[in-house]
C-alpha cells in the first residue's frame, strides 16, 4: 500500500538535512583514515609440532 499525498516541508527538510550530515560523516571518516583505524584482532598463537620418525 502507497501513501499518494504531499509530503510536509519540513519532514523533506528533515531527510535532506539527515543525508547531508550522513555524507559528511562518511566523509570526514574516510578522511581520518576510514577503514584503516578498525582493529583487527590478532590472530590466535602459533604452536609447533616436531614429528619424529624411528
Amino acid at each position: 500500500m502507497t501513501y499518494n499525498g504531499q509530503a510536509s516541508r519540513v519532514s523533506n527538510n528533515v531527510m535532506k538535512a539527515l543525508v547531508i550530515l550522513t555524507i559528511a560523516w562518511v566523509a570526514y571518516w574516510a578522511a581520518t583514515g576510514g577503514i584503516d583505524q578498525i582493529a583487527i584482532p590478532e590472530t590466535a598463537a602459533s604452536s609447533t609440532s616436531t614429528t619424529v620418525a624411528e
